[in-house]
């Protein structure tokens, strides 16, 4: 595996546990990383159509796809031997 590819998959392996830590907690506070890297992130995810603010309970959630994403990860992670 070539460095990028490492780093392609420690970015991913991050967004997943990221959108565990939000399906749990509806917020990002207490996932282990710095401020900014928490604040980068969920940019992120909220750009690739991941989470939404749910204004409704004032929290963040997973959306269809976000569901979907996660859903398939631990499909992949269930059926690899």
């Amino acid at each position: 595996m070539s460095e990028e590819q490492r780093k392609q998959r420690a970015r991913a392996d991050l967004r997943i546990e990221l959108l565990e830590h939000i399906e749990l907690r509806g917020s990002s506070l207490g996932f282990p990383a710095t401020r900014q890297e928490r604040l980068t992130l969920v940019q992120a995810a909220i750009r690739q159509g991941l989470i939404e603010w749910n204004s409704a309970v004032g929290k963040f959630a997973l959306t269809t796809f976000g569901r979907e994403h996660l859903a398939a990860y631990r499909y992949e992670i269930a059926t690899s031997v």
